[in-house]
């Protein structure tokens, strides 16, 4: 069984994360995350992919204790406490992934090129994680179990 070992929620959408010990889950995910975003003059949304300094997006619930590596893959449906998790999709990954946080410089291929070796989707790009959806709110607490209540086929 698999326990959540991390939670970070993103107040400023590809800016650094906060790390919590619990965090309210809405309908529109966690509370306080990506509410606010840096726009440009003309409006435009501003991210590493143009910016390189915003802190790269991490997960907001990090699982931990399941006995082999990307199970997430196969997971449709997930309970933490009284909340209810959905799968949506994997989530591919971009180039964002080889800039260095501290610097803000691109630091080389990796982790992208090692995961392309073994994480290419079949509708093309690098996957790492699944994204899913909130079908019943409630409150998320660092330490609750991740029960698994629906299994399926990885879409890679």
């Amino acid at each position: 069984m698999a326990v959540v070992t991390e939670m970070y929620t993103y107040p400023v959408k590809g800016c650094a994360g906060v790390p919590v010990t619990e965090a309210p889950l809405t309908e529109a995910g966690l509370a306080h995350d990506r509410t606010f975003m840096v726009v440009s003059e003309s409006g435009v949304f501003r991210s590493q992919r143009g910016e390189p300094r915003p802190a790269l997006v991490r997960p907001d619930i990090v699982l931990d204790g399941w006995d082999r590596p990307h199970l997430e893959d196969e997971v449709r449906r997930v309970s933490i406490g009284g909340s209810e998790l959905s799968y949506a999709e994997l989530a591919t990954r971009c180039a964002v992934t080889t800039v260095d946080q501290n610097t803000g410089a691109k630091s080389g291929r990796e982790p992208l090129r090692a995961l392309s070796a073994y994480r290419r989707a079949s509708a093309g790009g690098v996957v790492f994680g699944a994204k899913f959806s909130v079908v019943r709110s409630g409150t998320l607490v660092l330490g609750e179990d991740a029960v698994v209540t629906g299994w399926g086929e990885s879409e890679r």
